[in-house]
């Protein structure tokens, strides 16, 4: 199966052979389109003798969900997203089929990236909102040595599954923590700093939404809780009692802005978890006192 940039190159060496005979004048052209969390990769399909004619756009993001999808067939695949173009250009859906619509559901899982950072992938895909986050919904894969492959789910997969945002939820919030099972290791010998991810270290953030891990860590801590959101990957509980909260703050903005890869930040806030509400929410300096 091809790797983002195996089939980057793939479709601009092949896509000609894939174009209908009154589309043999137009040339598809990559481009990477600057954006907040890093740049969007993106294919026009261009008429350079008539300018006035629509350009339709794919983003490589939405060529390799829907190339995954087809399990690697390369052939199905461009089928598709000749489709794709096309119907742009004639003013029509395009149509998918062959898809795995049960493999897909059994394994839908959720994540959590910053809403504002991600809006040229939110605006194409079924979502949820969650204070300044978005839970995004991703097909995931184990291979035979244990190794995973992702997906997001774009609204296309989404309607050729016949299910809507509040049935993936449903269905991830159901997979998610045994798929992925979460995983608590101390930072510090006391053992009240705790990294809060899952089994893979990939994605963990979105662990923090697990059925009772939030409140039984705050019963063993016998504390409201702190979250510092190092990165999509993971996020940091400690005990409220600890709160320095404008140096935490600092801390989070310092990290994201010098350490965390721009395309795995999170968030600039701090969070709180409530013990005796049981809510998640932004934390706020009065939570401190």
């Amino acid at each position: 199966m091809y790797n983002e940039e195996e089939l980057k190159r793939e479709i601009l060496a092949h896509y000609t052979e894939y174009l209908p005979g009154r589309y043999s004048n137009l040339t598809l052209d990559y481009r990477e389109v600057p954006k907040v969390n890093g740049k969007q990769e993106a294919f026009t399909l261009n008429d350079h003798e008539d300018q006035t004619r629509p350009a339709p756009t794919g983003y490589l993001w939405q060529f390799m969900d829907m190339y995954r999808a087809y399990r690697g067939d390369f052939d199905k695949f461009m089928k598709w997203m000749t489709e794709f173009f096309t119907d742009a250009l004639e003013g029509t859906m395009p149509f998918f089929q062959d898809i795995d619509k049960v493999m897909i559901k059994e394994n839908v899982v959720m994540t959590l990236v910053n809403t504002k950072r991600n809006e040229h992938i939110l605006k194409y895909a079924p979502t949820r909102k969650l204070m300044d986050l978005s839970i995004l919904y991703r097909i995931i894969v184990f291979d035979e040595n244990d190794e995973i492959d992702t997906t997001v789910i774009s609204n296309e997969i989404a309607e050729l599954m016949n299910l809507n945002e509040e049935q993936l939820y449903e269905a991830a919030v159901a997979n998610t923590q045994t798929l992925l099972p979460p995983v608590m290791e101390p930072m510090n010998e006391d053992g009240d700093f705790y990294v809060i991810t899952n089994r893979t270290f990939a994605n963990g953030a979105a662990a923090v939404l697990y059925e009772n891990l939030l409140s039984d860590l705050a019963d063993m801590m016998e504390s409201d809780i702190f979250l510092i959101p190092s990165s999509i990957h993971e996020m940091i509980a400690i005990p409220a009692a600890t709160c320095g909260f404008d140096a935490l703050r600092s801390m989070i903005r310092d990290a994201n802005e010098n350490v965390v890869p721009e395309r795995e930040v999170l968030s600039d806030n701090l969070y709180y978890y409530s013990r005796s509400e049981g809510k998640l929410s932004i934390a706020v300096r009065e939570k401190c006192s």
